[in-house]
């Protein structure tokens, strides 16, 4: 029974990947890694956007001020949802759209939330994303 686990150990201790074998585990790290980075950017994104969303707030601003607020926002606001829609794995990208429609929502865009979440597909994120925000399950 030894012989056989040693011969096994060995045999699987000697076999050499193929090339592209080699490639395509790299190309799908680097993708993980590519994939990880851009959640990130989004969710920095996000958090600047709510950031100018808290400043649109204030009634003490003075107009042009405010305007640039609301610019600024905005700005914020599409470049999250293009970086989402790049996302090709869906639970990232419904994970992304999460941090975008709670930029939305936190910024009084409530409509965009709404529209943003009819392209969440996972049933258990749109759950969440309803029990944080229940203004959203009206349609």
């Amino acid at each position: 029974m030894f012989g056989l686990f040693r011969r096994i150990l060995e045999a699987v201790k000697t076999q050499q990947q193929t090339p592209w074998q080699e490639t395509a585990k790299s190309t799908n790290v680097q993708a993980i890694q590519d994939s990880a980075r851009r959640i990130e950017k989004i969710k920095a994104i996000c958090d600047l956007g709510k950031m100018h969303a808290r400043a649109m707030r204030d009634s003490s601003l003075e107009p042009d001020l405010l305007a640039s607020e609301q610019r600024n926002y905005e700005m914020y606001k599409h470049d999250a949802i293009l970086s989402a829609g790049r996302l090709t794995d869906k639970t990232l990208r419904d994970s992304s759209l999460r941090l975008v429609i709670d930029l939305c929502v936190y910024g009084g865009d409530e409509s965009e939330a709404k529209h943003l979440l009819s392209a969440v597909e996972a049933d258990s994120t749109k759950r969440q994303i309803l029990e944080e925000h229940p203004r959203l399950a009206g349609r």
